[in-house]
């Protein structure tokens, strides 16, 4: 009788050890159950058992109470039992590190999102050097002859171009002004002969009848020729305002390359040298009575491309080809004198 009931205390006492056991593991499940619904929010979500949470490219590890890193451990098992050790973790450090980590990538948003909506200051000196077209005309059919001897004794030469600029970039765009210095070189070159009838003493060839020649100074009629040849450099100094606009159409690693576009405004036009007159005669320019030069040129245009390369963060070098022209001729009066020029420039940009 003793024995018997023995027996049945040791049954009830295993029977409340697998209750108690069954009752843990559930308990146990349930928590598994709650620590997984910590990663299931907008942007963590828990993929499997055995594999890391991934979110945006971030990984998240976790650890145990004495901050211990727990991985876990890959398993061909296609059960639905979930590894112990993934899951017993203290809630604290867990739940921190995840809103630690919402908390950066929402910063790390930010700050992109304010990086590529910020306007960015420069400025940017240039130098440059280019060639031109002249285009020398007239309406007047009785100064047709004059502008073609003036077409024979000026040439060519180049064109120097000094800029300075301040602008502001918006993304892709940006827009500049500043003050530009260009100086266009020319060649003046004339072989000029004159001639006068003048009365006095000179010398004379004489042939008499006999055949013979002889050398006399005689007073008589002659005529005094004089030739000369001039070259001379003259100089086209202008000063303009630009305004313009450009935007970036591609962009590989540190280069980038655009289009520009705008406007000047001539505040002042000089020139400098000698030219022929109306009467084919070498004169100063500003001695001229038929052409006068015009003090602005008003409103010109120019247009082009260009590239960067960026040296760092503030520093980057530009270089631009561009064209520029005026409508307006150099000279007032019967005469235009314009010109188109392509140029090559090249400057350093200063980000602040």
């Amino acid at each position: 009788m003793h024995d018997a009931n023995n027996n049945n205390l040791q049954i009830q006492s295993e029977d409340q050890v697998k209750n108690s056991s069954k009752d843990k593991n559930e308990n146990s499940l349930n928590e598994k159950d709650e620590r997984k619904d910590i990663f299931e929010d907008g942007r963590h979500q828990l993929v499997s058992a055995d594999k890391l949470v991934e979110s945006e490219g971030l990984f998240i590890h976790f650890q145990d109470s004495n901050q211990n890193d727990i991985l876990p451990e890959t398993s061909n098992d296609t059960s639905d039992s979930i590894n112990e050790n993934l899951f017993e973790l203290s809630d604290k450090p867990t739940e921190k590190f995840i809103e630690s980590s919402k908390d950066s990538l929402l910063e790390d948003k930010a700050k992109s999102s304010m990086k590529g909506k910020s306007i960015s200051f420069y400025l940017r000196p240039e130098m440059g050097v280019g060639g031109y077209f002249k285009n020398l005309v007239t309406s007047d059919d009785n100064l047709s002859m004059y502008v073609q001897e003036r077409k024979k004794s000026e040439s060519n030469l180049e064109e120097w171009i000094g800029s300075f600029y301040l602008g502001m970039q918006y993304r892709k765009w940006n827009l500049e002004s500043g003050i530009q210095f260009l100086q266009r070189n020319e060649k003046f070159e004339y072989n000029q002969t004159k001639s006068s009838n003048n009365y006095g003493l000179t010398l004379a060839d004489i042939e008499y009848s006999n055949g013979n020649r002889d050398s006399s100074y005689i007073e008589a009629w002659y005529i005094n020729y004089k030739s000369r040849k001039v070259i001379h450099y003259n100089k086209i100094q202008q000063w303009n305002i630009p305004l313009n606009i450009g935007i970036d159409v591609l962009s590989v690693k540190n280069w980038s390359m655009g289009i520009q576009a705008g406007i000047l405004f001539s505040i002042s036009n000089q020139v400098k040298g000698r030219l022929l007159n109306d009467q084919l005669e070498i004169s100063e320019i500003e001695d001229l009575k038929l052409s006068k030069v015009q003090k602005t040129l008003g409103i010109g245009f120019n247009t082009g491309i260009y590239t960067q390369y960026h040296l760092g963060e503030r520093f980057s070098l530009v270089g631009a080809f561009q064209y520029q022209t005026f409508n307006a001729s150099i000279f007032s009066g019967p005469i235009e004198q314009k010109y188109q020029s392509l140029q090559m420039k090249l400057g350093l940009q200063i980000k602040f």
